[in-house]
């Protein structure tokens, strides 16, 4: 390993070729999962909601099996972004 690290590590690493990173951005798929985590949850999807990544590209899914009130408390958080990101849109 020390060898092979040696031999490369002046090494850059290839161009990428293609349009990423310039035009178009691949689709990416965010899994959130929760369990009776109310306060982590607002800052987590809060977090998300904030990505500088196309909206057509970005896939959110909340994974949530809580016994508690987390739930109730996720889909008002939900509403609320929604809501805001179409007062932001107009």
């Amino acid at each position: 390993m020390i060898l092979i690290y040696i031999k490369h590590k002046d090494s850059k690493p290839p161009v990428p070729t293609g349009t990423i990173g310039k035009t178009e951005f691949p689709y990416v798929t965010v899994q959130l999962p929760i369990y009776n985590e109310k306060i982590v949850a607002a800052r987590l999807i809060e977090t998300i909601a904030s990505f500088d990544w196309p909206h057509d590209k970005l896939e959110v899914q909340i994974l949530d099996d809580s016994t508690d009130e987390t739930s109730d408390f996720i889909k008002e958080c939900i509403a609320k972004l929604k809501k805001l990101t179409s007062l932001c849109r107009k």
